[in-house]
């Protein structure tokens, strides 16, 4: 049948599956295995690094385990492999097991750790986290280095909070819901039976109203923050609405064993009753907070507005960590705020 040519990776032994294909005699696979020692002289040493962190994501301040596994994966035995991690600036990386190993042989592997915190003040966001591996066989040296994703998130929906969507009647400026000057009343809400802390229970989810004074950032506009939300049920429930359209989009939840499951949801105009999208009015008031901007009556404005709750399912076996929000809503008007606005969440 001919010649048979199989590209290896250089001084990395094993065998490997070969499909040979002929116009008569069909096709097969073969097996072969591969010894393949450097031309004149002693292979050079070959190695992988693997790198993971646990938990995957953390609040700045909050300690974190990065471990590396080094691997040799050559035909020779190395004399010495060193480990060591470079994590973003200013975040200190203590050493929980030895670095620095000798007589590390073909097909062995050797583990690192290290404590890892983002100091407090940390923004969230996703940040590399890498480890370095210098070995040394056969009179030669080598480098190879491993990364892996570390998420810090806020450490709760609160301290997300970035927009002020409720107001106090007598001070009808210190919220914008709409970025048209239209707010929520505090007095009508209250009236609604939304108070500062007051439970929702929808769908054996249990969520809290945001419990801070009126004209206080009350809800987070979603656009992919992640959030650290300790649970354990079937829903993952959110309250709150959107404007100036239904919006909302796709996220994330990591769960505490290193897994994660992606979600859609939408919540409806807070403007308009609710459609055919399943939400469920957690409250409607007859009237909204306005600042009279572009010749709207200024005051109280009559017109009903509604805030809805919103569950999709998670993992019932697995213990929710964290959330990252959805990232959508269309594009705004001038001057408009647009978005899915998040005033609770909870796991049930």
């Amino acid at each position: 049948m001919g010649a048979v040519w199989v590209r290896t990776i250089p001084n990395s032994p094993g065998t490997v599956a070969v499909r040979v294909t002929h116009p008569t005699l069909g096709s097969g696979v073969a097996t072969i295995t591969v010894t393949e020692p450097a031309p004149g002289g002693p292979p050079a040493p070959f190695g992988q690094l693997a790198v993971q962190t646990m938990p995957v994501v953390l609040a700045a301040g909050q300690v974190d385990t990065v471990t590396a596994t080094f691997t040799n994966h050559g035909l020779v035995g190395l004399d010495r492999v060193t480990l060591s991690p470079e994590a973003p600036q200013g975040w200190p990386a203590v050493a929980t097991t030895a670095t620095s190993f000798a007589g590390v042989s073909p097909g062995q592997s050797v583990t690192a750790r290290w404590k890892l915190a983002p100091p407090a003040g940390t923004d969230p966001g996703s940040y590399t986290v890498t480890v370095r591996a210098v070995y040394s066989g056969a009179g030669q040296r080598g480098v190879t280095a491993g990364s892996a994703n570390l998420l810090v998130a806020y450490p709760s929906l609160q301290a997300a909070f970035d927009n002020t969507g409720i107001s106090d009647n007598s001070d009808v400026d210190s919220a914008d819901f709409d970025g048209v000057g239209n707010s929520y009343s505090a007095q009508a809400l209250a009236a609604a039976g939304l108070t500062p802390g007051k439970k929702i229970s929808r769908g054996g989810v249990t969520l809290t109203w945001p419990d801070v004074a009126a004209g206080e950032p009350d809800n987070v506009i979603a656009a992919g923050q992640a959030v650290l939300l300790a649970g354990k049920g079937t829903t993952l429930g959110f309250v709150g609405a959107s404007s100036p359209n239904d919006e909302g989009g796709s996220g994330t939840v990591y769960y505490t064993d290193g897994t994660t499951s992606t979600f859609s949801i939408t919540l409806d105009n807070y403007w308009y009753p609710p459609d055919t999208s399943g939400d469920q009015v957690v409250a409607s008031t007859p009237y909204v907070n306005s600042q009279g901007l572009g010749g709207r009556p200024r005051g109280q404005r009559e017109h009903t507005v509604y805030v809805f709750y919103s569950g999709v399912p998670v993992d019932a076996t697995k213990t929710v960590q964290a959330v990252v929000l959805p990232t959508g809503g269309s594009v705004p008007g001038s001057g408009r705020i647009s978005g899915m606005h998040v005033f609770a969440m909870a796991v049930g």
